[in-house]
């Protein structure tokens, strides 16, 4: 059970998903509730139906109402219990503002598919910026992060956390164009390569 000051915290879980992959969504949910203490989770499901990955999920942050906030991909396996302990533990730290339990991370940054914010830090940060498309906006929310002032603090490769690799954009017909557009706009926006 996590705990502070004798209190439960609630962890939100925003998964967007397309209709495609009901049955990885499923899996996903199942192994989530099983590995999970019940009391201390909100599952948000977003049906990602002519919204972006941004729109989806901005729309289960302004829903949750959790003390942490886990960015889930819907194609992501749960596998153990000692989940909630690994991504929470780090925040002890005041300076941690965000968890990376992708076991990746590029220049520093983090890919959303496993990842979690506390709920202070989302309040200053704010909601992911839909001027990008399916790409780069979690670089850019973790660049954003970091400059409020905040560390990122990455896990190693968790063996009780499986990614079942990018199920969703594998979907679009133009993933090549978007990747190259929302390159191109972090890269302008924050100076680097």
């Amino acid at each position: 059970m996590l705990e502070r000051n004798g209190d439960k915290r609630m962890i939100s879980i925003i998964i967007p998903t397309i209709e495609k992959n009901r049955d990885l969504l499923k899996d996903t949910v199942n192994h989530l509730i099983r590995n999970s203490d019940p009391e201390n989770i909100e599952l948000i499901i977003i049906p990602n139906v002519g919204r972006t990955f941004e729109q989806a999920t901005n729309w289960g942050l302004q829903m949750a109402t959790g003390d942490y906030l886990l960015f889930c991909n819907d194609d992501v396996l749960v596998r153990h219990k000692s989940w909630q302990t690994f991504m929470t533990e780090p925040f002890k730290n005041p300076e941690v503002g965000m968890v990376n339990g992708t076991g990746y991370n590029w220049k520093d940054l983090a890919s959303f598919w496993f990842v979690m914010i506390r709920r202070d830090v989302f309040e200053k940060v704010g909601l992911l910026d839909e001027n990008y498309t399916h790409f780069c906006s979690d670089h850019d929310y973790s660049m954003r992060v970091k400059t409020a002032g905040y560390k990122i603090h990455h896990l190693p490769p968790l063996p009780m956390i499986t990614h079942l690799g990018s199920m969703t954009t594998k979907t679009l017909v133009n993933e090549k164009e978007l990747i190259a557009k929302n390159k191109e706009l972090f890269f302008a926006k924050w100076g680097f390569k």
